[in-house]
């Protein structure tokens, strides 16, 4: 199969997995849990991405993506830059979690319905 990107559910975006993806070339996007254990190096820490919301200002309104930051996902000593997008869930008002695991997909339009 040719393919360019792969695309996750999150269930199967865990660090270990989507690095070994990379490593075999392919750029990743994914959603990721609300999940104070699965951690990300934001800054010089590794911290839960309900801690990178919390600390970071997001956009007003009923804008469809909050908060837009970079972070690194590290696995067996490996780490690769990723982009870390939330957007808000139509139905809670809550936010949702899109990583877009790939420099090369930086620029690329995300549209969201």
């Amino acid at each position: 199969i040719r393919a360019s990107c792969v695309l996750f559910d999150s269930w199967f975006t865990t660090p270990k997995l989507v690095v070994r993806i990379k490593e075999l070339g392919y750029h990743v996007v994914g959603m990721v849990k609300k999940n104070s254990k699965l951690t990300f190096r934001y800054g010089e820490n590794k911290i839960p991405i309900p801690e990178i919301y919390r600390i970071n200002r997001k956009r007003h309104g009923r804008a469809k993506w909050l908060l837009n930051t970079e972070i690194l996902v590290e696995s067996e000593g490996k780490s690769i830059d990723a982009q870390l997008v939330f957007i808000r869930d139509r139905r809670s008002g809550e936010f949702q979690n899109v990583q877009e695991l790939s420099p090369a997909c930086k620029g690329l339009p995300l549209n969201f319905l």
